[in-house]
């Protein structure tokens, strides 16, 4: 457990310090997997209404020939965008961690860095999101507890190379004796978010903003936002395994 640390303020300060020195790095890694999600989803949404209107066709039994062809290659188009959407997001996730390690300010040094590890690092995702999302399916209280308990698998595979379930059975055991400090240092940082995404929404609604270009502005929101929101979960994990590494050592002496 952890009796001593830096408060949750001091956290943050040294979190936008780091930040504005890698700010355009940081917003650049942050918002282009954001921003071709936006056209991809583009095209999904033109396919779905291609599904729709051929499952419709379908059901009427109208050229069923032909609209079981648009129909499977509506479906097909759609399945790839989401896994290359996804494997996109990935390496998004991949390259900040990856860059506020680190600090590296050259985005071609992150891809050459990174690349390799897309696969493995979007496994893990998967992995990770999968079990997050069953346990709140079946109960949400166990959806809670497996989010923080896993939550610094990325971390793991970061900083230590550990993928897949190893990474997740180590993010529970780093996380063991640690959730009140984990809770508490994320909730000072959450809540403000909470209300500014909130304020943010209604501004939107409110100016009847198209959706393309709520969409841009949501994603701008979160590409700013979101390095802090890394590099504050960076240094929330390095003090988490720099205290169990400690008490490792303690026992054994």
């Amino acid at each position: 457990m952890i009796k001593k640390d830096f408060k949750a303020r001091e956290l943050l300060e040294k979190s936008l310090v780091l930040y504005k020195k890698n700010f355009l790095t940081l917003f650049t890694i942050a918002f282009a997997p954001l921003f071709v999600s936006i056209f991809l989803l583009l095209i999904v949404n033109f396919y779905s209404s291609s599904v729709l209107s051929g499952f419709s066709s379908l059901i009427e039994g109208k050229n069923i020939s032909f609209n079981i062809l648009s129909f499977s290659t509506s479906i097909l188009i759609i399945v790839l965008v989401f896994i290359i959407n996804s494997v996109i997001a990935s390496w998004g996730e991949l390259a900040l961690l990856n860059t506020v390690k680190n600090q590296e300010r050259s985005i071609l040094e992150v891809g050459k860095q990174t690349w390799k590890k897309i696969i493995p690092f979007w496994l893990l995702s998967i992995i990770y999101y999968s079990i997050c999302s069953v346990g709140t399916i079946l109960l949400i209280i166990p959806g809670i507890l497996f989010v923080i308990w896993f939550s610094l698998c990325f971390w793991i595979f970061i900083d230590q190379d550990i993928r897949g379930f190893d990474a997740l059975k180590l993010s529970r055991k780093y996380m063991k004796g640690n959730i009140s400090y984990f809770l508490k240092k994320w909730l000072y940082l959450l809540i403000p978010y909470i209300i500014l995404s909130i304020f943010l929404e209604i501004i939107l609604k409110t100016t009847n903003s198209s959706d393309f270009v709520s969409s841009l502005i949501d994603n701008i929101f979160a590409a700013l936002i979101g390095p802090i929101f890394t590099i504050y979960s960076y240094f929330i994990y390095k003090k988490i395994k720099s205290t169990k590494i400690k008490a490792i050592k303690h026992k054994k002496s």
